[in-house]
């Protein structure tokens, strides 16, 4: 799983053991599932295998808030208990094979999605984190591993997916519906099911190992498949190769939803990743999908063909997954690619280091430990021992414990064994119990070329002026400089006025790097008028977030605006994050006031559940600044507290808290609240008391 952005989370990795020391071990399920979009709800027909090793009192299945019918265990009926957190059996089991089949309801506030409306809606699940128990009795506990097949109904203008390959496509008697059924040959841990159902269009290929590969798009983004799809088939070739053990399943996937949790997660021989990342030309430059698509590949087999058996643990899945991205990155951008990216999730780690202490070895660890720590300690050990025993440790380790679960002294044990010299200990020491940030990172980067220009511009505050100066313009004038070089020179003037800066952005505007480039817009803030063309240069550059950022934060006149307005009206509508700045500007400047009720109702429209996340909280803050009396704006936002997706629900309620706090805003809220719709009268009621018990005290 890959978070957008670095989220300092202590990651939910939690286990319950739903068997006593493992005297029951389940086999199979097969599942026949129906979701309903219109309840937002899901029954099933479940059919679970399982041997009883020892004698044993109860047996527990994992079904959160579920309502059970016509439980036959061994072609029995039995009597069960539903404690909403489990199905528990006690009788009709037996020491040998065991057959239990039930139906089941849920509606599930959690891990089961449901998103749009009745034309064009789709349902998706997040398990990991989530529990899948939610939607499909099963396994909280990641140690115990089953094999799923899954079969799934729905309308027949709409696609289903599940983990492992279609055994079939049946129409129903009606003609109305479709039984989609999936199948997998090998065992998975219950987090790792998956459901993802949407209007899509597909495509296939096939590796160079001969395993089907299959993408998913939506009709409205076809245009944009090869941008976000780029380098899917390269990657999964290289990976194969250089982890050593082929693809250890059937089939590989990758499906984008709306709205999704994260930015993508490693469903066994099945990714969903976030809608965000299907991008055209432009948007490539802004964020692409590579660095996920590899990072949820590389969990294919570090995740899903072996997990770690508790969250102390989670680093040999996303440590791994992240280091093994960086190397599918390598492979198609190079070395210098490569560190410098070693290079930025280093700043990360330091620029957290005061307040995120705990080593990656311990299961409260955040995000940022279990994954770019992990990475880092990776490719320390490569350093250490060499990347040919490197690998081959990697490859025993896969090898051995395929289809396990894992603990770190399993990989360490391998480290071992083909490099009996090096000494283990001192590495877990350093990297995995330590939780200071420390120098153990500066020889590994000293080993990159481009280095010892960071270390200069470091070194260089201390210079006198000319010898500073000297350095960084013969640095952004080099072509052979990396990127993130410049970058460094160029974010020490941004609090600086202009004629301090100017010779350095002019020497910097040489270079056509897309990041170089976004680096000077970050250093600009206001110019003189000999320097408008490299303005209006910057401006036509390939990149929404560039046109963005230059409205948002570069000081013009309403004029100059005007004519920004005017030649990025074209690209406002291909990118909804811009098209917001867009109208928030037209709007503020009286641009194409004949327009000017169009360009409201576009911005009202835009805060409404049709668009993404980020979209919304942009149109929802820019109309707050605009017209926070907007009763469309303001249903839309407080019906946003509810959300399930917690990077929306989080800044909608701190808008929301701010309202409350300003009195002229709040009696906008309690009018508006007088005609809104019962539920949204609900919610302002429920945040109208908070406001009124925290103001008394």
């Amino acid at each position: 799983m890959k978070f957008l952005g670095v989220i300092f989370l202590s990651f939910f990795f939690g286990i319950t053991l739903a068997q006593p020391n493992k005297k029951v071990d389940f086999l199979t399920l097969h599942a026949q599932v129906t979701p309903n979009f219109e309840t937002k709800s899901i029954t099933g027909n479940c059919t679970f295998t399982f041997d009883v090793k020892q004698p044993v009192d109860t047996i527990k299945i994992d079904a959160k808030n579920m309502d059970f019918y016509s439980l036959y265990l061994n072609e029995k009926s039995v009597q069960f208990q539903n404690n909403k957190k489990q199905l528990v059996l006690y009788e009709g089991f037996a020491i040998g094979r065991n057959i239990l089949k039930f139906t089941y309801e849920a509606t599930p506030k959690q891990a089961l999605y449901f998103v749009g409306n009745n034309e064009n809606f789709q349902i998706w699940t997040q398990g990991q984190g989530k529990y899948t128990s939610h939607w499909l009795p099963s396994f909280d506990d990641v140690n115990e591993k089953l094999i799923f097949s899954t079969d799934v109904v729905c309308r027949t203008d709409y696609t289903a997916l599940s983990n492992g390959v279609l055994q079939s496509k049946t129409l129903n008697s009606k003609g109305s519906h479709y039984t989609w059924s999936y199948a997998m040959t090998k065992p998975m841990s219950s987090y790792l099911v998956m459901l993802a159902i949407g209007k899509y269009d597909k495509k296939e290929g096939i590796s160079k190992n001969k395993i089907p590969l299959e993408w998913y798009i939506e009709p409205i983004d076809s245009s944009k498949f090869e941008t976000t799809y780029c380098y899917s088939q390269k990657m999964f070739d290289y990976l194969n190769k250089k982890i050593g053990v082929k693809y250890p399943w059937q089939v590989y996937r990758q499906v984008p939803v709306r709205d999704f949790v994260y930015a993508g997660m490693e469903n066994t021989t099945a990714t969903i990743f976030a809608r965000e990342y299907v991008v055209d030309n432009m948007g490539y430059n802004d964020q692409n999908y590579i660095n996920v698509n590899a990072h949820e590949l590389a969990h294919q087999w570090f995740g899903d063909l072996i997990t770690a058996t508790e969250g102390k643990h989670h680093w040999l899945q996303e440590g791994f997954a992240t280091y093994y991205a960086l190397m599918a990155e390598k492979n198609i951008f190079g070395e210098d690619h490569y560190y410098s990216s070693l290079y930025n999730n280093w700043l990360k780690i330091r620029t957290a280091s005061s307040r995120d202490t705990i080593p990656i070895l311990n299961e409260k660890a955040s995000s940022l430990s279990f994954y770019q720590k992990g990475a880092w300690a990776l490719h320390a050990l490569k350093e250490d021992i060499g990347e040919r025993k490197f690998d081959k440790a990697v490859k025993k380790y896969l090898k051995k414990y395929a289809f396990q679960n894992v603990k770190t002294d399993d990989f360490l044990n391998e480290i071992k064994k083909v490099a009996p010299r090096y000494d283990v200990l001192s590495f877990q020491k350093k990297w995995l119990e330590n939780g200071k940030f420390d120098s153990i990172y500066n020889p590994y980067l000293k080993k990159w070329k481009q280095y010892k220009y960071l270390e200069m511009v470091r070194a260089s505050s201390t210079w006198q002026n000319n010898q500073k100066d000297s350095l960084y313009i013969a640095l952004l004038q080099d072509k052979n400089i990396h990127a993130v070089v410049k970058q460094a020179i160029l974010s020490k003037f941004i609090n600086t006025n202009f004629t301090e800066k100017e010779k350095f952005l002019r020497a910097a505007f040489t270079d056509k790097n897309i990041l170089v480039q976004k680096a000077i817009v970050r250093a600009i803030s206001n110019y003189p008028l000999d320097f408008q063309p490299i303005i209006d240069s910057l401006f036509e550059n390939s990149s929404y977030d560039i046109k963005k950022d230059m409205l948002n934060n570069i000081i013009m006149s309403d004029e100059q605006k005007k004519q920004k307005l005017a030649t990025s009206e074209i690209y406002s509508h291909k990118d909804s994050m811009l098209r917001v700045t867009w109208l928030r500007l037209a709007l503020q400047l009286h641009y194409k006031p004949e327009q000017t009720l169009e360009f409201n109702k576009e911005l009202n429209e835009l805060t409404s559940a049709n668009h993404d996340i980020y979209t919304r909280l942009s149109a929802f803050w820019s109309l707050n600044l605009l017209a926070p009396e907007n009763k469309e704006a303001l249903a839309n936002l407080f019906l946003a507290t509810q959300h399930y997706n917690w990077q929306l629900n989080g800044d909608v309620r701190q808008l929301v808290r701010s309202y409350f706090q300003n009195e002229a805003q709040r009696n906008i809220v309690l009018e508006f609240q007088k005609t809104a719709s019962p539920e949204v009268q609900e919610i302002i009621q429920k945040y109208y008391e908070n406001w009124l018990s925290k103001s008394k005290k």
